[in-house]
This record gives structure tokens, sequence and C-alpha cells, in this order.
């Protein structure tokens, strides 16, 4: 429900903050696209305004790093082996790959999309929800138990 929610402040926001001499294409919460508006704000950020993806982006990781402060659990972690981080590199790829192909995430797709009641937004969805069943089949079969 909080979820849900935050899909909904994210609508209001956004229509809030809208300025009627310069309209501007309406957006909730997404991860996909607003990653790459951000890498691309850091690069020109004199350039360019702060859009609103780009600053939940940067809050999720803002508050990400502050409750792992506070509850005393940030640290520096790394890979156990090489074929580990080749199989988190090659997921990582699938994913923004995936995410680019759908132009959105679970997030944009499953929960703003749906809330708009977009039909390709279910279609994508169904496709998350296909890939991740055959994912955890193909680990299931490939992967020791406990590894």
């Amino acid at each position: 429900m909080l979820i849900g929610l935050c899909v909904a402040a994210g609508w209001w926001a956004v229509f809030a903050t809208d300025d009627p001499f310069d309209p501007k294409v309406l957006n909730g919460l997404s991860f996909v696209g607003p990653v790459g508006e951000g890498i691309v704000w850091l690069i020109l950020s004199t350039g360019r305004a702060l859009s609103f993806g780009v600053a939940v982006v940067a809050g999720t990781l803002a508050g990400a790093f502050a409750a792992s402060l506070l509850q005393r659990s940030a640290a520096l972690e790394t890979f156990t082996s090489g074929r580990n981080a080749l199989k988190v590199a090659a997921g990582g790829t699938l994913m923004g790959f995936g995410g680019v192909l759908a132009t959105g995430c679970s997030i944009g797709q499953g929960l703003t999309g749906l809330s708009t009641l977009s039909l390709a937004s279910l279609v994508a969805s169904l496709g998350i929800l296909s890939g991740i069943a055959v994912g955890l089949i193909i680990s299931r079969h490939t992967s020791p138990v406990g590894s």
C-alpha cells in the first residue's frame, strides 16, 4: 500500500511542479530512463534542469546510504570469485537491456505504467514476470543448492 501511495505521490509531484508556460510530459516513478538521464545530467549539469526521475534515483541512493549508516551496516563488499563477478555483470547487462527494450523497469512498467491502465505496461509486466519464471527455473537447474 505504501508503494502504491508513492506512485500516486509521484504523479502528483510531477503535476504540481509543472510550468504551464513550458509544458512537459507527465512522468511517474521509474528507474531505467532516469539513470541514463542522471549520467547525462552529471556531464552537462550546467545546461540541463534536474528532472523528477533523476531526483528519485538520487534520493533512493542517498536514502539507502543514510539507512545503512543509521543501522551501522554500511560496508564495502566484493565478489567471492571471478565467475560470480561475470554472472553479476551478465545479469546487470541483461536487466539494463531488457529495461531499455521494455521502455521501463519493473517499477516504471509494473507500478507506474499499470496505474494508468497502459496496455504496453501490461505486456511488459507479463514479459518481466515470464522472464523471472524462466530465470528461476534455469538457476535451479544450473546452481548447486546453497551457492
